[in-house]
């Protein structure tokens, strides 16, 4: 079933990034895209085991850099922070619903941008530019969509079972 489960996943993220990348532009081009699959990189930090959500989150990564111009290196550095960052912030403030969920989306996001932002500083000789308001925009219409995310992801891992039995055990 985590086979199943992973390639749900994979191909949910596939959609995610066509829907972002093609069908937003067609119809709302005058508002920049929502980052979509920074909602699923969310989901998978607070409702999987920290390893297996880190190996989820690496392969989404790979998916989402067939859309984007962003260095595959620097791409998964930013996940590797944003995960860790949204991992702490889950270990001293949790509770169930898609309130938290939406709220979480929120901050990951908000680090995201951060992270991306100072990383591409870091890293590459030809950085990204502030694009203040662009970030910002982000930033606020990419948590609407957290609330039928939640409960697509919920019913995902509701029809593969993934919170069953077979995780008990694994560290958090």
């Amino acid at each position: 079933m985590r086979i199943l489960s992973l390639g749900s996943l994979l191909l949910f993220t596939y959609l995610l990034c066509g829907a972002q990348t093609t069908l937003w532009s067609q119809f709302f081009s005058w508002v920049i895209a929502p980052l979509l699959w920074i909602n699923l990189v969310v989901y998978l930090t607070i409702e999987r085991p920290t390893y297996i959500a880190l190996a989820h989150i690496y392969c989404v990564g790979l998916i989402v850099s067939t859309f984007t111009a962003m260095p595959l290196g620097l791409l998964l550095l930013t996940l590797f922070l944003l995960f860790w960052s949204i991992h702490f912030i889950r270990m001293r403030i949790y509770w169930q619903g898609s309130m938290y969920y939406a709220f979480m989306c929120f901050i990951g996001l908000s680090a995201y941008q951060i992270i991306f932002y100072l990383s591409s500083h870091l890293f590459e000789a030809n950085s990204t530019g502030l694009l203040f308001f662009d970030r910002v925009v982000q930033i606020l219409i990419t948590p609407l969509f957290s609330f039928w995310m939640y409960s697509v992801l919920k019913k995902l891992d509701f029809w593969f079972r993934v919170s069953g039995p077979e995780l008990e055990g694994i560290e958090l």
